[in-house]
Order: structure tokens, then C-alpha cells, then sequence
């Protein structure tokens, strides 16, 4: 079974906000998780990595549908990159 890091990519800053080891890469806890920092106002996105390879599974951007500043991204929801493999 896969393990996968998420964390918050900010800037130029990258930290580490948990890991799953989910087949589905745990889509609910990462939005949960994603809704909780758009709550305390983080900015960035939310990414889920595969630490066996270090390859982007999945991102999500951390601004609310209503910030005038992602108007150009009309769907803020997790956007799977690739499909997690399962061990």
C-alpha cells in the first residue's frame, strides 16, 4: 500500500501538513483539510505526493471560489494529476 504526503505549498514555502495511506488518496481528508486552512485564510494549494516516487498525485488551490484572484479558475476542487497506484 502507497503512503502519500499532503502538504501546503505556499509561495516558496513547502510544509508537510500530514501523510495517508489511502488507496483513493483519501480525497475526503483532503478536502476537510483543505476547507480547514481556506478557513484560517492559507493561501497556496493543498498537494498529495507519493513518497515511494515523490510524483504529484493530486492538488487543489487554497482560495475560496469567491477570491477575485481565481476568477480564472472557476473550479477549486482537487484535481487529480495521476491515478494513485495501489500495492
Amino acid at each position: 500500500m502507497n503512503t502519500y504526503r499532503i502538504e501546503h505549498q505556499s509561495d516558496d514555502e513547502t510544509t508537510i501538513i500530514g501523510r495517508t495511506d489511502a488507496p483513493a488518496a483519501g480525497q475526503a481528508e483532503l478536502s476537510a483539510r483543505a476547507m480547514q486552512l481556506i478557513g484560517e485564510g492559507a493561501r497556496g494549494e493543498l498537494v498529495l505526493v507519493d513518497e515511494a516516487t515523490g510524483e504529484e498525485v493530486a492538488r487543489r488551490s487554497l482560495q475560496p471560489a469567491s477570491d477575485p484572484e481565481t476568477a480564472s479558475d472557476p473550479d477549486p476542487t482537487l484535481h487529480l494529476l495521476a491515478p494513485p497506484s495501489a500495492k
